[in-house]
């Protein structure tokens, strides 16, 4: 969390479902010692687990959410129950340090010398073990998890950096193992141990030998198998490297690959799509398209977390706007009205599944809702800045409280003590009422003094995006298909199957102004109204159809136009 705040909490809807995510999912996933995703660690399960199975990532993610968690929230209850977790946790490490889940002789087990020929995910198990100790290694109780991240970062440091190297582990060309670059940064930079940042550096450059193009690659697609929840950690990796080694080169890197994905490779509720053409979970080439686009929530979490981190290093709102429509739409999108279930993949138009008990999107959603909490509040001009228009209250480092609601398109900001503030308002939305001492800054408020109680009022943009999806053979056009979608404010919105059972359908739009068929309805609402035919409900694409498994929403809507 920013050092700006002390304490923050989110309200409104998007703090109902943050509430109902720690109370269905991180309260009840792992409880105590016997609760199975702990489980796996304890011997009497890990000396019989041969297979490179995946599941060992959940304690490191349940630590990073609750950590976050923590941080917005500082409740000596939720220390108990993280030093709870840490304390098992570093009881299970080995003397060697190693703490995965598979068995001394596991030909899985990164340290063992044929790990390089079998399916592992042993290596990304311990970077998200290494990025939850980290994340919590403050809290009170749990003094022990830096010594047990260090302890796993000595065992990287005897086992990778010679003759052997992670990336010529696991899967996805080496990506899945590569992610380990992140947590190698963070050492580095929280011991101030050059070993980490100096191993990271090795193993970035074994991997751009190795086929990993980072530098060369044209598109995000062709880095390995342009795996897409891989490659954003891995960036992430890249980043915080740069920036500890005050490295521009590879903060560029991570700044175009991020450019290329924002401009190619994201559906319109800012989840980063693929999955048609070829693996389920990869990026498409650039110039293919479908509307029924598979998103991955752990990608959109991840992509939600570099565009944050972005905005942290370069202060530009691009980034912003980022976090806040994959946030309010793909991330929203694909969590359960009961906050415990969490959907594998969303489509722009398709239904919603939820996904099975050991996904890994279970926990990266969970995540994600924790620290977009918890990083709400940042700073812009040294000011505390809210970072997305949203119902909250917190307190700053200087003691200040302030509590902003948004009820409607009333926005009213209560200040405890006077301070300066900041808040961002995305392009979705239109300032009214302003009071006449608040500065305008690009797509900042500035309040240099602010008064004890502020109104304005907001108003929301309607805006209908297009989409050509054509296929050219020798110079000749043998493809072609026409899309829009529509976006009330930061909210994307869809409807649900047409008729009640047809899940497509083609609309004839005025091409000239094909917002003039719509209307909205309400506060968040739209319909679509044409002669000889029933209005078509436009709704929330997160709250579309109901936030229940097997619910269907249709976001690009195909055209003929007139």
């Amino acid at each position: 969390m920013s050092k700006t705040v002390s304490k923050v909490r989110l309200g409104g809807e998007l703090g109902e479902v943050i509430r109902k995510s720690e109370d269905a999912r991180l309260k009840k996933f792992i409880q105590d010692e016997e609760s199975e995703p702990l489980r796996l660690f304890h011997p009497d399960q890990k000396d019989k687990c041969t297979t490179g199975d995946w599941y060992g990532e959940h304690a490191g993610k349940w630590l990073m959410a609750a950590g976050l968690t923590y941080q917005a929230n500082q409740s000596d209850e939720w220390a108990g129950r993280i030093s709870k977790v840490v304390n098992f946790l570093a009881n299970q490490q080995e003397d060697s340090g190693y703490l995965g889940t598979y068995a001394e002789a596991a030909e899985s087990r990164f340290t063992n010398q044929k790990a390089e020929g079998v399916r592992t995910w042993d290596v990304w198990v311990h970077a998200w073990m290494l990025l939850g100790l980290l994340e919590v290694a403050d809290i009170p109780g749990c003094e022990r998890a830096d010594d047990t991240a260090k302890k796993i970062g000595e065992l990287l440091l005897i086992e990778f950096g010679t003759h052997r190297w992670p990336t010529d582990q696991g899967n996805h060309e080496g990506l899945s193992s590569l992610v380990v670059l992140e947590p190698l940064a963070l050492m580095a930079q929280r011991w101030n141990d050059d070993r980490y940042s100096d191993l990271a550096m090795k193993i970035l450059n074994q991997a751009v030998d190795s086929g990993l193009d980072f530098w060369n690659a044209k598109d995000a697609s062709q880095i390995g198998t342009g795996k897409s929840y891989q490659l954003l950690w891995c960036l992430k990796g890249v980043l915080e490297l740069g920036l500890l080694l005050d490295r521009n080169d590879l903060i560029n890197l991570v700044k175009r690959i991020w450019e290329n994905v924002r401009d190619y490779h994201l559906t319109p509720m800012g989840g980063p799509w693929g999955g048609i053409a070829t693996h389920k979970e990869v990026f498409n080439p650039p110039d293919f398209f479908d509307p029924c686009g598979m998103v991955e929530t752990c990608s959109s979490v991840t992509w939600m977390i570099i565009s944050h981190r972005l905005f942290e290093v370069t202060g530009e709102s691009s980034y912003l706007e980022e976090v806040e429509k994959t946030l309010y739409n793909s991330v929203l999108g694909a969590i359960d009205e009961n906050g415990a279930d969490w959907c594998y993949f969303t489509f722009p138009n398709g239904r919603r599944n939820n996904t099975y008990h050991w996904a890994c999107c279970k926990s990266s959603g969970a995540i994600g809702l924790a620290y977009a909490e918890a990083n709400l509040v940042g700073k812009k001009h040294d000011h505390p800045a809210v970072l997305f228009l949203a119902s909250c209250e917190f307190t700053t480092a200087s003691g200040a409280e302030i509590e902003l609601t948004v009820d409607g398109e009333d926005v009213t900001i209560t200040s405890r003590k006077v301070t300066s503030l900041a808040i961002f308002i995305s392009p979705g939305f239109k300032v009214v009422d302003l009071p006449s001492d608040v500065r305008i800054d690009g797509d900042w408020l500035l309040f240099d003094s602010l008064s004890e109680t502020v109104k304005f009022r907001i108003s929301k943009r309607f805006q209908v995006i297009t989409q050509v999806h054509s296929v050219d053979h020798h110079g000749q056009e043998i493809v072609r298909e026409e899309y829009v979608s529509v976006k009330l404010g930061r909210e994307v919105l869809a409807t649900g199957k047409f008729a009640g059972y047809r899940t497509q359908e083609t609309l004839r739009l005025p091409q000239l102004a094909p917002e003039s068929v719509f209307s909205v309805v309400g506060e968040s609402s739209a319909e679509l109204r044409q002669a000889g035919r029933d209005p078509i409900l436009m709704t929330p694409y997160w709250k579309c159809g109901g936030r229940h498994d097997g619910a269907w929403r249709t976001t690009w809507l195909q055209v003929a136009w007139q």
